[in-house]
């Protein structure tokens, strides 16, 4: 650490008037202290240690609001399809991630600093969206994690969200599902070919992130709003828009002038210059889901995308690890006697065998 970080070790039974100063009771407690701030680790893991080193050298209060009210993923359910592991991530950063429902509040409180829409699954009122665009105007962030409209009850022609993102960010949501031939057996889960030069992937080079039933982003140029492309596809992956032969059929095939030619762009960031306010938006909620989330780059990149948005630029890639999970798998009890016959007569029996034939060979020599 170059003299950046020292340590000692303290005997609270010899010295129990520091641990007391510390506010240390018990053994094996961990003290770490930065300027006038400190935090104290029960546990001597990687991931305690790491969580707290990132709360002190990002002190202060960072909140963020998860939508609510539109069939979006929960935070506090513990389900493969919630997102209960982004709020630990979040939290593990010292944010404080709470929930908001513009149907009841009609007003995004002043402590937000990002707003994150995560896979809704009804529409959106123009009300909410009002909220939202004078949130944004005002330098505020939203993250968006949005499903295929197959997948939703949301009309892509009439969606209030997709007009005001065509509207004033040029950032089309297209009705289609992609179709990815690079992921081998699961031609849905479309893989991430290919990072753009941002922030927020700067660090993901080398591995994947891969999205199941996601829809394709495209976007135009526009004055004062610079839009980078986060996530690619292959070019032989395309968005499919014949969803009654994919339902039917089950086999689908790349129709030029009806499908989106790829690559396809699966995630995007946008910034506006002018009211300094910042956007990421990822065609799929599932890939951040609790199942998926600690598979590859999937976590990363959803934080990274948060930590941007949100301003905390010196925050990303400081996500402490998660700790892995390892289970000794019992052999059965058929497996356990098959090695017992093995060591106690197959073996034994072999050498036996090699030392009797080795001697009727010497015998025959003479």
């Amino acid at each position: 650490s170059d003299g950046n970080f020292t340590y000692e070790f303290v005997d609270p039974d010899q010295n129990p008037v520091a641990a007391q100063n510390a506010g240390i009771s018990g053994d094996g407690k961990i003290y770490l202290e930065m300027d006038d701030r400190h935090e104290i680790v029960s546990y001597a893991s990687e991931e305690s240690i790491t969580s707290a080193l990132i709360r002190l050298m990002n002190p202060g209060d960072r909140t963020v609001y998860f939508l609510t009210g539109h069939g979006e993923r929960d935070t506090e359910s513990t389900g493969d399809d919630a997102y209960s592991e982004i709020r630990s991530a979040l939290e593990a950063k010292n944010y404080t991630v709470k929930v908001l429902n513009l149907l009841v509040d009609n007003s995004i409180p002043s402590d937000a600093k990002c707003v994150i829409i995560g896979g809704p699954i009804d529409p959106l009122t123009s009300d909410e969206i009002t909220v939202l665009r004078q949130f944004s105007a005002a330098g505020g962030a939203l993250v968006i994690l949005s499903e295929p409209y197959r997948l939703t009850n949301i009309d892509a022609t009439d969606d209030p969200l997709s007009l005001y993102l065509n509207n004033e960010w040029a950032i089309t949501l297209n009705n289609d599902i992609v179709i990815d031939t690079n992921s081998g057996t699961q031609p849905l889960f479309a893989v991430a070919a290919a990072y753009g030069d941002h922030a927020i992937t700067e660090k993901l080079d080398g591995r994947i992130a891969f999205f199941p039933a996601s829809h394709s982003i495209t976007f135009s140029t526009l004055d004062n709003v610079t839009t980078v492309e986060l996530v690619a596809t292959i070019a032989d992956a395309w968005g499919e828009t014949n969803f009654e032969m994919m339902e039917e059929e089950g086999n689908v095939q790349f129709d030029s002038g009806e499908d989106t030619a790829g690559p396809i762009i699966l995630a995007l960031a946008a910034e506006n210059s002018s009211t300094t306010s910042r956007m990421v938006i990822i065609g799929d909620a599932d890939f951040a889901s609790n199942a998926y989330f600690d598979q590859y780059a999937n976590g990363d990149l959803l934080i990274n995308s948060i930590d941007w948005a949100s301003g905390e630029d010196d925050m990303i890639n400081l996500t402490s690890p998660e700790t892995t999970s390892r289970s000794l798998n019992i052999p059965s009890s058929l497996t356990i006697a098959l090695l017992w016959i093995s060591f106690l007569c197959v073996f034994p029996g072999l050498i036996v065998a090699g030392g009797v034939t080795s001697w009727l060979i010497r015998r025959s020599r003479g």
